[in-house]
This record gives structure tokens, C-alpha cells and sequence, in this order.
């Protein structure tokens, strides 16, 4: 996702337990995109907002308040 001069990496599951290797891609576009992990976002089916391998892990069902309202 590009909001002009901002980059946001996002991997969407729709999983409710988050495991460890949903983070490999985003680990990896961090990387080859020069994004900083503070700008990665995993959105999953789960109900909890949390950080994890310094990312963002979002629920599907709190997306506005830890997704749009970060970005805008």
C-alpha cells in the first residue's frame, strides 16, 4: 500500500491463532522494499491488536483503528 511518500506492507490471513511463519513474507518485503518493519501490518481473523517481530498484527475486526486510522 502507497500513500504517496508513505509504504506499508500488509499480509492478510484469515487464520484466528497467528503463528510465526505468516511473518516470513513481510520479514522478507521489509527487507527488499526498505520499509521498516514499524510499517508492516499482518491482518488476521483473530480479535486482538498486539506487536509481534516488531510488526503490526491487526484483527480483522479492529482494522480501522489499527490499520486506516495509523495510515492516514
Amino acid at each position: 500500500m502507497d500513500f504517496g511518500l508513505r509504504k506499508y506492507g500488509i499480509e492478510i490471513k484469515s487464520s484466528e491463532t497467528v503463528s510465526e511463519k505468516y511473518f516470513d513474507g513481510l520479514k522478507y518485503w521489509s527487507e527488499l522494499s526498505k520499509i521498516g518493519k514499524e510499517n508492516m501490518y499482518l491482518i488476521y481473523g483473530g480479535k486482538e491488536n498486539s506487536k509481534r517481530n516488531n510488526m503490526n498484527v491487526i484483527s480483522w475486526d479492529n482494522i480501522y483503528d489499527g490499520l486506516v486510522r495509523h495510515s492516514i
